[in-house]
């Protein structure tokens, strides 16, 4: 994965790497849509499920504004890291991120080789994988 390529941990505390450092920690609902998105990441989120979410289902009034600026916050996090990027749509974001940004997917990749190896008798690569 190249230096420049921003990573994203989520498996434990939920952190963004850039330029292989963390970076400065966002506050409590930002980095919960951050995390939201990247469950859903280069898939079209619904702002309305955004807002269930960050509000568990109860959202003030100012939700629909307060989103458009956490996500505008997010979007200044992620320009300098390069790779990742939060786009508006019609009634949502999506969080585009390049493969193997994210932990959890390098992760369920490495089982999955893991899994295959296994299944073909190759203990040497399933070890390795695992």
């Amino acid at each position: 994965m190249a230096d420049h390529q921003p990573q994203f941990r989520v498996l434990g505390p939920l952190e963004l790497l850039a330029a292989g450092r963390p970076a400065p920690p966002l506050a409590a609902k930002p980095r919960t849509l951050l995390a939201l998105l990247l469950l859903k990441a280069n898939h079209p989120v619904e702002a309305d499920w955004l807002i269930d979410q960050l509000w568990d289902g109860r959202p003030p009034a100012s939700a629909v504004t307060t989103l458009r600026t956490y996500a505008y916050h997010l979007r200044q996090r992620l320009d300098p890291t390069g790779g990742a990027a939060l786009h508006g749509r019609a009634g949502g974001y999506t969080l585009t991120v390049p493969a193997g940004a994210v932990d959890a997917d390098r992760f369920e990749d490495a089982t999955a080789r893991g899994r295959r190896a296994l299944h073909d008798g190759d203990h040497a690569a399933a070890a390795a994988a695992f």
